[in-house]
């Protein structure tokens, strides 16, 4: 029998979900059947993270159990940070999160999906103090173990010291903005281990290393970088042109799925504005407009959520090593319901390839 490939899986339906929907043609994207900017305007992620989760948004009564649950995962957790003292200081974030996130199966007190959504906020967070003094300011790790809300909690903890309200309802969007979108191949990576009967703590491990590339996760660590090296508002246009002669990528922009706009990106964006209010000497959200502007008058190019995500997260002070650790712990409520999904009515997840070698031959005696 001949197989036909189809290089990046890309059209493939190869199963189905409950947990999202990504509708292409009309840029949607529906978490359980909610859209995307309904629950970014009138939910905080812990919400988001239990729709995902459990399918449907949770009562006051639940919401309060989870972050009661939470607290005492991470207090109980907190010891087991040590281990990241004693790994290289050569790995990057997300290798530290990986390894550190198979450690957490010592803890069995709780249910694996429970330990590691509450515990992934406290490894990133220890990872992110980790960052050398040279090229982020604070090294004290410090976390406040009785806050309750988890952007809250992740994003003073990185940064070791309070924030302003409207800073913390910014990120905690950010989050939600994260959390989930069908098989991506973080997630569909996390599916494959899984449909092995790899264990949950595996399957996260490994989703995290699928998000390390720039084409996936790594994106907005390299949309800044591309921000960065644009001198000025002035010279957008001149160093575009540069770039696409020389043949240079853009980063931040187009989608697999999404190609008419991301519906993330304009509520990413909005974020970045609510904390671009907050400093206003910043250039940076100006810059990214204009160059928005000059990208899509130039190749119709729309950014997807990484552009503005990258912004967002350099106002907040966060060092840019960090931005795609901040991803996977959003991403986790996502990564972990898949899981489960898969785990519900598991086949093992096994394509064929196009076979392109040589023909048929025979070695001689």
């Amino acid at each position: 029998m001949a197989y036909r490939a189809k290089k990046g899986l890309e059209d493939i339906i190869c199963d189905s979900t409950a947990i999202s929907d990504s509708i292409g043609e009309t840029s949607e994207l529906l978490y359980r059947g909610y859209p995307i900017e309904d629950l970014s305007e009138n939910c905080v992620y812990d919400e988001t993270a239990l729709l995902v989760l459990e399918g449907e948004l949770p009562s006051k009564e639940r919401l309060i159990l989870f972050r009661k649950q939470n607290i005492a995962i991470r207090q109980q957790v907190a010891p087991q940070m040590k281990l990241l003292d004693h790994l290289p200081a050569s790995l990057s974030p997300l290798k530290k999160l990986s390894i550190a996130v198979l450690a957490l199966e010592e803890n069995s007190n709780y249910q694996a999906d429970e330990v590691i959504l509450a515990a992934m906020p406290l490894l990133a967070a220890k990872i992110c103090t980790q960052i050398p003094a040279g090229t982020f300011g604070p090294t004290v790790f410090n976390p406040q173990l009785d806050e309750a809300d988890t952007a809250k909690f992740f994003l003073e903890s990185m940064l070791n010291k309070p924030m302003p309200e409207k800073a913390v309802a910014a990120f905690d969007k950010t989050m939600t903005v994260y959390a989930e979108q069908g098989f991506n191949p973080s997630t569909f990576t996390a599916r494959i281990v899984t449909s092995t009967r790899g264990d949950v703590y595996s399957a996260i491990s490994a989703a995290i290393g699928a998000l390390s590339g720039s084409l996936h996760g790594g994106a907005n660590q390299e949309a800044i970088k591309m921000l960065r090296s644009v001198p000025s508002v002035a010279e957008v246009d001149s160093w575009l042109a540069h770039q696409l002669k020389s043949g240079g990528k853009l980063m931040g922009f187009g989608h697999r799925i999404f190609r008419n706009g991301d519906p993330r990106a304009p509520l990413m964006k909005r974020c970045r504005d609510m904390l671009a209010r907050l400093s206003p000497a910043s250039p940076l959200p100006h810059l990214a407009d204009a160059l928005e502007i000059a990208v899509y008058r130039e190749k119709e190019l729309r950014p997807n959520l990484d552009y503005s995500a990258a912004v967002a997260y350099e106002l907040l002070g966060l060092p840019d090593e960090i931005f795609t650790v901040i991803f996977a712990v959003a991403r986790t409520a996502g990564w972990l319901a898949h899981i489960k999904e898969q785990k519900t009515n598991n086949r093992l997840i096994r394509p064929m390839a196009e076979y392109t070698g040589p023909e048929k031959r025979h070695s001689r005696p």
